[in-house]
């Protein structure tokens, strides 16, 4: 996993394997970092997603606060870490790679900043061991089409 930061907004990364704790715990201190009335997330991934004990500690953290959280995903393993997030965070969504304006809109991304995210993203995504998330190249095309 690798998690970038842009002001009040969380990008991140995953391919099919669940985060190691090193990577969770660098991303949940960023996190930290931003006012919860601020924190977004956006996660791309391909079927990786945080286990038990992140979920906890992302729960714990949040207490009672509702960050808007959009996943792009199509893993139906990732739909069932989304429903355990669901249950303590009702801001949580999953959007389909093939539809990223959904998801851009949820978190009210402008079409430039979205497409900047992307790019970024892309480059990010190069240092992960697994290559670069499915997920992220589907939006990618589309975002550089126009067509999000």
């Amino acid at each position: 996993m690798i998690s970038l930061f842009d002001g009040s907004l969380v990008v991140a990364l995953h391919n099919v394997e669940p985060p190691v704790p090193q990577e969770w715990s660098e991303m949940m201190a960023g996190v930290r970092a931003i006012p919860l009335k601020e924190l977004k997330v956006l996660v791309f991934t391909d079927g990786g997603g945080p286990d038990a004990i992140m979920r906890g500690e992302l729960t714990d953290y949040t207490a009672g606060q509702h960050p808007k959280i959009a996943v792009l995903s199509e893993s139906l393993k990732v739909r069932g870490i989304l429903t355990a997030i669901s249950w303590f965070n009702r801001n949580i969504k999953q959007f389909a790679p093939t539809t990223p304006q959904n998801a851009f809109d949820f978190l009210s991304l402008g079409r430039e900043d979205a497409k900047r995210l992307v790019r970024t993203s892309l480059t990010a995504s190069e240092g992960l061991a697994e290559g670069v998330p499915q997920t992220l190249l589907t939006v990618s095309r589309i975002v550089e089409s126009g067509a999000a």
